[in-house]
């Protein structure tokens, strides 16, 4: 009787064990922790485009270490901004999108929300770059 209740307890830490593994966050792949559906973005620029901007935007997973948006930094819906994954909580830019727009920056994910600070360079002779502080919100 006592081998079997030992038995019993034993499998029972094992599958304990098992279940506490498969549940860390450390074996989410780093890039599938930023991706989003209708996120809340609060964008506040300097430079070319002064202002405060609320609007919301996708991030998806492009691959394992890439993400895209659409309208990130309120530059229309069509306009693509990759975004390069750095590790579990941040992000890294350096990006060119088809307007020849430059944007450079980084972010770091806290909480439920993705911090960026990026500076957007125009190609515009006579266009101050914008630089832009951005939260996003996860929900």
């Amino acid at each position: 009787m006592k081998k079997n209740i030992l038995k019993v307890c034993i499998l029972l830490a094992f599958i304990g064990y098992i279940t506490v593994s498969c549940k860390d966050d450390d074996s989410i792949i780093p890039a599938e922790r930023f991706v989003g559906q209708n996120l809340a973005v609060k964008d506040s620029c300097s430079g070319n485009n002064n202002g405060v901007f609320i609007y919301s935007i996708d991030i998806i997973k492009k691959n394992a270490t890439t993400l895209t948006t659409h309208n990130l930094f309120g530059y229309g819906v069509s306009n693509v901004v990759e975004l390069d994954v750095v590790n579990a909580t941040e992000i890294a830019i350096d990006y060119k999108d088809v307007a020849n727009r430059t944007f450079k920056g980084s972010g770091k994910k806290v909480g439920d929300e993705l911090i960026i600070d990026v500076v957007v360079d125009f190609p515009t002779e006579g266009l101050k770059d914008d630089t832009c502080h951005t939260v996003i919100t996860y929900e």
